[in-house]
């Protein structure tokens, strides 16, 4: 069996309203949905409904950049690492940037 490296996904799945089956609430937690992670995520969402294709772009290439970091840390290349160092925070960079243009919320 052949090693692969790591791989990352963002996913976005709609929350059905229901408890789950263990009525544990797992996605919720004890803040009913408004932790820093699921405001970030609605955030993201809302992006994506309202500027489509130009902002799943720029998800993408930070996702794609975060799995180069990944990569090139497993194969322990320091050159390869420092490169994906740069282009997270050039993908991380253009995200903020692009939240920060369309003004306060």
């Amino acid at each position: 069996m052949q090693d692969r490296p790591p791989a990352l996904m963002i996913a976005i799945l709609p929350h059905a309203g229901e408890p789950d089956e263990d009525h544990l609430d797992r996605e919720g937690g004890d803040n009913a949905g408004d932790s820093v992670a699921h405001r970030r995520i609605r955030s993201h969402v809302e992006r994506l409904n309202r500027e489509g294709p130009i902002h799943a772009r720029r998800l993408k290439l930070y996702a794609d950049a975060l799995n180069h970091l990944v990569d090139a840390y497993n194969h322990g290349h320091s050159h390869d690492f420092d490169e994906a160092c740069d282009e997270c925070v050039d993908a991380l960079h253009e995200l903020i940037q692009s939240n920060n243009k369309r003004g306060p919320k």
